[in-house]
């Protein structure tokens, strides 16, 4: 469960190519399609097992974004650790989604698209794992 609860992740080994489909958003904030399963924690996991599968010089495609090497799939990893981190804390702390959403813990990624809609799923996977659903 990544992007969706029906994610693949295709490595072509003899060209050292790895498409990610939606896992992947080179560039941009991912959407997180949490009413087909998709969760930031399975997110993670899959970049997780992305990145096990790559080398320096595997070229990854994105579903959205341009071609990418492992060094740009490890600085989104790296976002989406570090927002669901933010997100978490404050959670812990209390806070609703629409404080946490004001707070904008993805401010310092200067990424295309809709970081308040990622926060949110973000937040909803991590309540939804809470709760244990």
């Amino acid at each position: 469960m990544a992007h969706t609860d029906g994610d693949s992740l295709v490595f072509l080994e003899a060209a050292d190519v790895l498409h990610m489909g939606d896992v992947f958003f080179n560039g941009i904030f991912p959407f997180i399609d949490r009413s087909s399963g998709g969760g930031i924690q399975g997110l993670i996991r899959s970049v997780d097992v992305a990145l096990s599968m790559s080398g320096a010089n595997t070229r990854i495609v994105p579903a959205h974004g341009a071609l990418a090497t492992r060094a740009d799939l490890q600085t989104y990893r790296d976002m989406l650790q570090d927002v669901s981190d933010r997100v978490q804390s404050a959670m812990d702390r209390g806070e609703a989604l629409d404080a946490v959403v004001a707070s904008h813990p993805a401010a310092a990624y200067r990424l295309q698209g809709d970081a308040d809609r990622f926060v949110a799923a973000v937040y909803d996977s991590l309540a939804a794992s809470t709760r244990g659903s």
